[in-house]
């Protein structure tokens, strides 16, 4: 599990994402002096801090570029996390132990403060290390997937575990669209104007996409590809998990028992509590 970064912390900005393996590093003496030198610091914040240093220093060493640098600026996750999108690239980014900021900014709400780092307002938008905007959840992890070690990717890198995985991405990314397409027909358009016919639609081929993936999620073990975690699951958890939120009615979770299980598999994971939709 990600942790948040030492010193993010200490300026106040809980919401940045250090390494998981910061934790089990054991600090350098120069390291150590570094953190009592900040007596600004909790001694238990000091601590933290020194093994942090540890990596930097390690990495400067082996004349390596980790993201995770104190003084490199931290990629930025713009969107809120009750978008399937948002919250599928803010959990993979967690799993795969990329560091980064979120900033809850609303496309709705906060449409002219968006605007200000994206002209076209699309949620999620990564505002990268070197400032390069991307957006649309599957390009961001496609770039994202580039800039980490091979065993900590979530799309497996052979070619059937891959092809397998995209698979049911297809269809977990159908059915978040269907349930967005629902949620926008009952909240957005005008009560006088909603259309019977393109909502009964959109909510039919929502269930038939949950429809496929139901089978899928009841021979996970325990997840849908043994016991890894790929990102076939997250799509795949986050998408029902969108639905169950705000179209309960139209999706009914009793012709979808092994989903409702597999959903709370993956919702008890720390990545995916520390990232709650609602």
């Amino acid at each position: 599990m990600a942790a948040t970064a030492p010193w993010a912390l200490a300026h106040g900005k809980s919401n940045v994402v250090a390494p998981a393996n910061a934790s089990k590093v054991v600090p350098t003496r120069r390291a150590r002096d570094i953190g009592k030198g900040c007596l600004h610091l909790s001694l238990d914040m000091r601590a933290i801090l020194a093994r942090y240093l540890t990596l930097v220093i390690k990495a400067l060493r082996l004349g390596t570029r980790e993201r995770f640098l104190p003084y490199t600026p931290a990629m930025i996750l713009i969107g809120m996390l009750d978008s399937p999108y948002v919250r599928r690239c803010a959990i993979s980014m967690k799993m795969m132990g990329i560091a980064f900021e979120h900033r809850p900014v609303s496309v709705f709400r906060h449409f002219e403060e968006f605007r200000k780092v994206n002209p076209v307002v699309k949620a999620p938008t990564l505002v990268c290390d070197d400032g390069t905007i991307l957006m649309d959840s599957t390009l961001i992890l496609d770039y994202l997937e580039a800039t980490v070690d091979p065993a900590a990717r979530l799309l497996p890198v052979d070619l059937d575990g891959r092809r397998r995985a995209l698979h049911v991405i297809g269809f977990a990314l159908a059915a978040a669209d269907k349930c967005v397409n629902i949620v926008y027909e009952k909240e957005q358009r005008p009560k006088d104007k909603i259309h019977p016919a393109w909502l009964e639609r959109v909510v039919g081929q929502a269930n038939t996409a949950f429809a496929q993936l139901e089978p899928m999620a009841a021979r996970a073990k325990p997840w849908l590809h043994g016991d890894r975690f790929t990102a076939a699951d997250v799509m795949t958890a986050v998408a029902w998990r969108f639905g169950q939120y705000y179209n309960a009615a139209e999706i009914p979770a009793a012709q979808y028992p092994a989903l409702v299980d597999y959903s709370r598999r993956a919702e008890s994971l720390p990545e995916f509590a520390s990232t709650p939709l609602d």
